[in-house]
């Protein structure tokens, strides 16, 4: 199973987002969909995703982003009393931003070791292999 950050999510539902990352996210997801890959988000992910939407009181945004999620079957992994006290840690040892600290602590307790982002530098101190979709592909594909 294979973690997914909200840019990358992103980068495939905004218009505004550079091409060269729109179009490695695309190939990333229809890759890892040909392949029939697990993905997850975490639900700080889930959250980050519906922000937008709801602030912008946007039916169609809401609409569009659950029918991403859909498409690409992915599984959200909840933050446990344990990841929320490693979060804790991740934080204050290694001064992560708060979403991105419950990000790598909610995924790694999932077992999940792989981390694919365009934030690479904000998870390189955890136990996740990070990845940008373009250093996915070129590795895995």
């Amino acid at each position: 199973m294979i973690g997914i950050d909200t840019n990358v999510i992103l980068n495939v539902l905004r218009k505004e987002d550079p091409t060269l990352h729109k179009k490695g996210s695309l190939d990333f997801f229809r890759a890892v969909q040909r392949k029939k890959t697990e993905l997850a988000i975490s639900v700080i992910t889930l959250t980050e995703l519906f922000r937008k939407p709801f602030r912008d009181n946007s039916a169609e945004e809401k609409q569009k982003i659950d029918s991403f999620l859909h498409l690409i079957n992915t599984k959200t992994i909840m933050i446990s009393h344990d990841s929320a006290i490693d979060a804790a840690r991740l934080i204050e040892e290694l001064g992560m931003n708060f979403a991105d600290a419950l990000i790598a602590a909610s995924l790694d307790f999932a077992n999940i070791k792989t981390f694919v982002t365009r934030n690479t530098d904000d998870y390189k101190k955890t136990n996740l292999e990070i990845l940008t979709p373009e250093d996915f592909m070129k590795k895995y594909y």
